[in-house]
């Protein structure tokens, strides 16, 4: 009771089309202008893994402190307006103390106005300056292009690129879809593995195990053009190590795809494949 809401651009159309709009994807959430729980983690009840849902879905998400949380707040502010609400007394505000924290970080948000592109943007510049390794843990991976040259070029240049997604997903299509791009980057040497169920949501990505980068944005079109998206990027070697450590046990528990099967995949599977790969922006 008193709980104020807002609806982000609701749909105008008669007939509900949920995935044909301009969506805010984001997820956050700020207590008092001091902590926020960011990530990509929905507040659902198939998150809530104790309560052993029907449709089990697993996540991380961080608990964020220091100066960063007034770029969040903001973010959650300007979005709040936008939906012709009147303005608040803001969640972020001026501290008298020394705020925690000794990581370096930014929000990037993205969307398709002031903002588009940035963090498409983001992902390339990694993927380009990486040196080592990049590790990565999406649920949905259908990136456009210059994604995909920019993960093939780091793996010609030594780079040891490896891409974590669910063995099943939870949208139609979505795995048909994904599978019109393995062969390519299989035999550029990229490496990919499937998790088993509960279908992993996490958004995770580790560069030169010093970089981590997180938030709400799929590694999708509908992420990187559509919806209105916010992540974080971390420079540190201690928190990139525990993020890391989180990866690993994934990567352990999962199995890999390889280049065999899917160089020598049937070409009505190919057909159908690919033919789900054009419907990408309306996942």
């Amino acid at each position: 009771k008193g709980l104020e809401t807002a609806v982000f651009l609701p749909s105008k159309s008669p007939i509900n089309l949920p995935f044909v709009n301009l969506r805010n994807h984001r997820k956050i959430l700020v207590v008092d202008g001091q902590k926020a729980v960011f990530g990509g983690m929905n507040i659902a009840q198939e998150d809530l893994l104790k309560s052993k849902p029907k449709h089990p879905v697993q996540d991380v998400t961080f608990l964020v402190e220091g100066p960063v949380v007034e770029q969040m707040a903001r973010v959650f502010e300007e979005d709040w307006i936008f939906t012709g609400k009147k303005p608040f007394v803001p969640a972020a505000y001026p501290h008298s103390q020394k705020l925690p924290g000794n990581i370096p970080a930014r929000i990037i948000p993205d969307g398709p106005d002031s903002d588009y592109g940035k963090l498409q943007l983001m992902l390339c510049g990694a993927l380009n300056c990486a040196q080592q390794s990049v590790s990565i843990v999406t649920p949905y991976f259908l990136p456009e292009e210059d994604v995909l040259n920019a993960l093939e070029l780091a793996s010609l240049r030594g780079v040891n690129v490896e891409i974590i997604l669910p063995a099943k997903s939870n949208i139609f299509g979505m795995d048909w879809a994904m599978q019109a791009n393995f062969a390519r980057l299989l035999k550029r040497g990229i490496k990919i593995y499937r998790t088993p169920a509960p279908f992993d949501h996490s958004k995770l990505m580790v560069a030169d195990n010093a970089w981590v980068f997180a938030g709400s944005a799929n590694w999708d079109v509908r992420s990187l053009k559509l919806n209105f998206e916010c992540n974080i990027e971390c420079f540190s070697k201690t928190l990139a190590e525990q993020v890391l450590k989180i990866i690993h046990a994934k990567k352990a528990a999962a199995q890999p795809e390889t280049f065999g099967t899917h160089a020598n995949t049937p070409w009505l599977k190919q057909l159908r494949n690919r033919a789900f790969k054009l419907l990408t922006p309306y996942y």
